[in-house]
């Protein structure tokens, strides 16, 4: 959100709809409507994504042919910045989602940042915490709710909002050990990694804290 507000164009690429092949139909609408209430361009990289995105499946053909699809998206788009989940974050579909955006980061020779989040599980070497402001986190939970067969499900909405204010609970993680937590309500973390045309490495950016007062830019 922070950065679709400065005025970067923002793709969100749909990796998969689902192992539900029955409901994929019903949550590409919701995705659309999602997608277009925030102003993010969407791209599905087939009819209704892959059909499963699980690292213990990397080693057989269809895992070639996903890496080669995602590699060509980031040729075709080259992307500045991309945001996925982290290696371990505890939901076989991130963790293949991870390691597939890795594979395809390298096999694209891309350069630019890559963010992990995290999600089902927390992170490990994060080095960047993130205000998330009352309006903007009002604003996720609004796109949020377009979503409403996941919600049946699990009510992912009513709960966001406390991992939120828990990671600044965790700021020292990212902070130091032994810096005093910061005053806001809501934050997300991050692992800040630097992409050449032969690595990928950790690096954090000047600004481990970023306030609603400082430029999204500060994360480059």
């Amino acid at each position: 959100t922070r950065l679709r507000q400065a005025g970067f164009p923002v793709v969100n690429v749909a990796m998969t709809l689902g192992s539900n092949r029955v409901a994929r139909s019903q949550r590409l609408e919701e995705l659309i409507e999602a997608c277009n209430y925030l102003g993010f361009d969407l791209n599905i990289l087939e009819h209704y994504g892959f059909d499963s995105v699980k690292k213990h499946e990397c080693t057989n053909i269809k895992w070639h042919i996903m890496t080669k699809a995602v590699t060509a998206f980031l040729r075709n788009w080259s992307p500045r910045i991309i945001i996925t989940h982290h290696y371990d974050d505890g939901h076989p579909a991130h963790q293949g989602t991870a390691l597939l955006v890795n594979n395809a980061i390298l096999h694209a020779r891309w350069d630019g940042f890559l963010f992990a989040t995290e999600y089902w599980s927390q992170m490990k070497d994060s080095n960047l915490l993130m205000e998330v402001t009352e309006s903007d986190l009002a604003h996720l939970l609004k796109a949020l709710s377009f979503h409403q067969g996941e919600l049946e499900r699990n009510p992912y909405h009513l709960r966001w909002p406390a991992l939120l204010c828990d990671n600044v609970r965790r700021s020292e993680i990212v902070l130091g050990t032994g810096t005093k937590a910061p005053a806001f309500a809501f934050a997300s973390i991050y692992r800040r990694t630097r992409c050449t045309k032969a690595a990928i490495s950790p690096e954090a950016p000047k600004e481990r804290l970023i306030t609603r007062d400082m430029p999204i830019f500060s994360v480059l």
